[in-house]
């Protein structure tokens, strides 16, 4: 599959189904309707004095514009817009510009709400899951326990995290606990015994490790999900499995609402340029064979691909971010251009 996004593959069966219908109305259906059209005298002599009586005065305004010399203002002009679309959407973010759900307004109660959790609780409903996967029982394993809790000190100090969920930090807690609440016991045991008397009476219900305890969660909780916040996360998450990963341990990315949401903008950035090409192309040959000339082709292809640029400056310009749902916005602005 070329663009694996199941939308923006509905959308190009329904719009090849049209532009097929189009071409074959349009070159093998009217053509033939219209050799059995008769037209009385009448008929075309209205038509005659309806032609010659008179021109519009705005048709005739813009029928000006054919001319060399009003044209170059027009091709000045799409220049010009060009240049702004080009520079303007460069900006454009992939994934939500702003806190909260970018379909409401910012004032919308449901986005109050999401601001009120995130100001008076340190968790948060934007979420990224990093699963780490080890080996058999290691959980009570103190060097890989030891690399979770480095890894939930390196992802506290990652801008946009607000609070994190992980086993490491029960398991020091519950040390500080067996051992009447002294603080100097707050670190990890080194004791696999230690750790698994720490790990005692914990139930598989706190979806804290799995039944083999091969495999745990890290619930990192963001402050909001925009593009900007999630891309830092998954770095840092990337960069710290890269730098102290090994065969016993791996950071693995990711479930939770927000770690969804960074892998549908990791494939919409791969997505948006395959997606121009192949609109494009696709766009070039059926243009192509509808008027059987390539400056035809090209009169519909610039100003579309004008179109597609300040589009892209329009979304920069209205806070709007590139994703799944605003994706196939540029794919129909082409379609509406070539109809």
């Amino acid at each position: 599959t070329l663009i694996d996004i199941q939308i923006l593959f509905e959308l190009a069966i329904t719009a090849s189904v049209g532009t097929a219908v189009m071409i074959i109305t349009n070159k093998f259906m009217l053509p033939g309707l219209l050799s059995y059209a008769k037209m009385s005298p009448s008929t075309i002599a209205k038509l005659r004095a309806k032609e010659s009586g008179g021109h519009k005065p705005f048709w005739w305004f813009l029928s000006g514009f054919v001319e060399r010399k009003r044209a170059n203002w027009v091709l000045l002009v799409a220049v010009g817009a060009l240049i702004f679309g080009v520079w303007k959407g460069a900006d454009l973010i992939i994934g939500d510009s702003e806190a909260g759900a970018p379909e409401f307004w910012p004032d919308s109660l449901y986005n109050q709400d999401i601001n009120s959790i995130i100001s008076n609780f340190n968790i948060g409903i934007d979420e990224v899951t990093v699963i780490v996967e080890m080996g058999k029982d290691g959980c009570v394993n103190w060097s890989i326990m030891e690399t979770v809790d480095h890894f939930v000190w390196e992802m506290s100090n990652v801008e946009g995290i607000q609070s994190i969920q992980s086993l490491s930090t029960i398991l020091k807690v519950r040390t500080v606990g067996n051992a009447e609440g002294h603080p100097k016991f707050f670190a990890m045991p080194r004791d696999q015994y230690s750790l698994s008397s720490a790990l005692r009476n914990m139930e598989l219900n706190q979806k804290v490790f799995n039944d083999k305890c091969d495999a745990i969660p890290v619930r990192l909780f963001l402050g909001d999900h925009k593009a900007e916040t999630l891309a830092r996360v998954v770095a840092a998450v990337k960069e710290f499995d890269a730098e102290y990963g090994r065969d016993e341990v791996r950071f693995r990315l990711s479930s939770g609402t927000a770690g969804v949401m960074a892998a549908i903008n990791e494939a919409v950035s791969e997505a948006e340029l395959n997606m121009l090409i192949a609109l494009f192309t696709a766009t070039g040959i059926l243009t192509y064979l509808t008027f059987f000339s390539f400056r035809g082709a090209l009169c519909v292809l610039i100003p579309l691909a004008l179109v597609s640029y300040l589009g892209n400056a329009v979304m920069v310009l209205m806070d709007i971010g590139l994703k799944v749902s605003t994706l196939p916005v540029v794919a129909l602005g082409v379609g509406v251009g070539v109809d």
